[in-house]
């Protein structure tokens, strides 16, 4: 039979509670700043065969098999100018700008999980749709489509992208 004297008693729980006190000193969370080292290891993609950024903001960032594909408008890569032709033309040409990021990122439309639409006319849903439908395979990545008051340049249009490669 073990015996505890009280001496034993006070001397186990003063261990105990310096312990615990240490405890939180070797367990911690990480902090902000390591959390920004971490995701240090986004890569830039960028393409000559899709409009240059005109803002601060990259063409597309990668985070291991995830790629974000900023808002592509109706921009040719080469002029720069804008393709004003009708909401069919603007369309062809944002989703051929996405694709020339995808595949930049080592990927193709048909890795997005989900796109996001916005169109500063509501009336052109459908152009738009038959326009998508013809850039992608089924199944189809998840949508927003959403109507906005304005976009860059002028643009009817703009679409960005999340592929998962």
């Amino acid at each position: 039979m073990l015996s505890i004297t009280h001496g034993s008693i006070s001397r186990r729980r003063f261990l105990l509670g310096l312990a615990a006190s240490l405890s939180p000193l070797f367990n911690k969370v990480p902090s902000a700043h390591s959390r920004e080292f971490v995701v240090s290891n986004r890569a830039v993609i960028a393409t000559q065969s899709a409009p240059q950024a005109i803002g601060p903001y990259s063409q597309g960032i990668k985070v291991g098999n995830t790629v974000w594909i900023s808002g592509q408008i109706p921009l040719d890569p080469v002029s720069m100018e804008m393709v004003t032709a009708n909401i069919t033309a603007e369309a062809e040409q944002v989703f051929n700008n996405l694709s020339a990021v995808a595949t930049a990122a080592g990927g193709t439309l048909d890795d997005a999980v989900k796109i996001n639409i916005s169109l500063t006319d509501l009336g052109d849903f459908d152009a738009v749709n038959a326009v998508m439908a013809s850039h992608f395979n089924d199944p189809y990545p998840a949508r927003a489509c959403v109507q906005v008051a304005a976009l860059p340049k002028g643009a009817r249009i703009e679409v960005e992208a999340i592929l998962a490669l």
